[in-house]
């Protein structure tokens, strides 16, 4: 030991320990220069010697309880330093460089931990114990069997049976969806026709109770000739969503997609062609003035008239024909009296035809069996105010 007089050799120190241990802690075996250097730590060792407490089994048994219980929650958790370090270094990296300054330290001997145990050499795996666990792997693969992945296959005769299915649907589902739709279209013509009537009830109520006409007399054109509003008997029903009794929209049926909903043009007379004109307008030339309200009813308005639509291409015409606005399932009408019907022929009365005036018709009836009149010229004109006979 340091006498406070020589400097200790730690190495001298330590050879006289180790002779010390090999002589059984006898110092009389030793060599004088080794007593010497463990002349101090012999005493030490005496001092231990008379003074060790006498062992206490309970005691020792609840210090080793104690150091066990320790170790169990030591071994449960890290502690919150120990904690912050290891997520700081796993968030840098592994680089404990890059840990801050106060959980550097323990960063460090995480590193040296992980490093530990990536180190251990892992056993590689004999031959023998390889093959062995492939072949415990084929036997618990289930084998694919042949005929039931051809029971899964998707035959012809499922896609014929798929395809039949599909048209049996459509087939029940088309015709219900028709229905609806040309309900609706229904609807919306009628709700046209009384916003039309209001239309003429205002205008008609502005000019002594008389209907729009600024094509009135007979000229050398027909009167199907839209977009010429010189002669044109649409430049007529026009002139209402011109002055702004009814809108373009309210004059355009819903199965007439051609039919434009809107002014395009302010300056515009008429519709350009005849395709976009969904409403029929009583053909006004002729000598006497229609009214509005007038004591005898008589049609004002229906959907467009599918002999005119004819007659315009030079092909035979069918006076049975319905109005193409709803797929030849009717027609709406609107009267002076402003009411409005639903017609499912052509016929207003048994006498009277909506698409002819009552010349031609009657000309048909003296035929009787004969052919009729196979088309129009667009310079007919109604009989009389009871006479039904609209165009476009």
């Amino acid at each position: 030991m340091f006498d406070g007089q020589t400097e200790p050799d730690p190495e001298a120190q330590t050879r006289a320990i180790e002779a010390l241990v090999e002589s059984g802690l006898d110092a009389s075996r030793m060599a004088s220069h080794d007593r010497k250097q463990i002349a101090g730590f012999a005493r030490v060792l005496r001092l231990i010697e008379d003074s060790a407490p006498t062992a206490d089994p309970s005691l020792t048994d609840l210090t080793l309880l104690r150091l066990r219980r320790a170790n169990a929650e030591a071994a449960d958790r890290l502690g919150e330093e120990d904690a912050d370090a290891l997520d700081a270094l796993v968030s840098s990296g592994f680089d404990p460089a890059r840990v801050p300054a106060q959980l550097r330290e323990r960063a460090r001997r995480h590193r040296v931990l992980a490093d530990l145990v990536t180190r251990v050499p892992t056993p590689t795996p004999s031959a023998d114990l390889t093959e062995r666990t492939l072949a415990s792997l084929t036997r618990r693969e289930e084998p694919i069997s042949i005929e039931r992945h051809r029971r899964r296959r998707v035959r012809l005769s499922d896609l014929v049976s798929i395809a039949a299915l599909l048209l049996i649907g459509a087939s029940l589902i088309l015709p219900v969806l028709g229905a609806v739709r040309d309900q609706q279209f229904q609807t919306v013509c009628s709700a046209n026709m009384m916003a039309s009537a209001m239309g003429l009830s205002t205008y008609a109520a502005d000019n002594r109770g008389l209907l729009p006409v600024v094509t009135a007399g007979f000229g050398a054109s027909p009167w199907w000739n839209v977009g010429d509003p010189s002669s044109s008997n649409s430049a007529n029903l026009f002139h209402l969503a011109r002055e702004h009794y009814v809108t373009l929209h309210e004059l355009a049926c819903a199965g007439n997609r051609l039919a434009p909903t809107r002014m395009a043009d302010t300056t515009a007379r008429d519709w350009r062609r005849l395709d976009e004109v969904s409403y029929a307008y009583r053909v006004m030339r002729g000598n006497t003035r229609a009214q509005w309200s007038a004591p005898a009813r008589f049609v004002v308005m229906s959907d467009r008239s599918p002999v005119v639509l004819r007659a315009v291409r030079g092909v035979a015409i069918d006076p049975s024909e319905n109005s193409p606005n709803h797929a030849g399932r009717g027609q709406q009408i609107l009267l002076s009296d402003g009411s409005a019907f639903w017609l499912r022929t052509p016929m207003v009365t048994s006498r009277d035809n909506l698409w002819l005036p009552r010349p031609v018709e009657d000309a048909i009836r003296r035929l009787r069996g004969q052919a009729p009149p196979d088309t129009l010229s667009g310079h007919e004109s109604p009989a009389s105010l009871e006479d039904a006979f609209v165009g476009p």
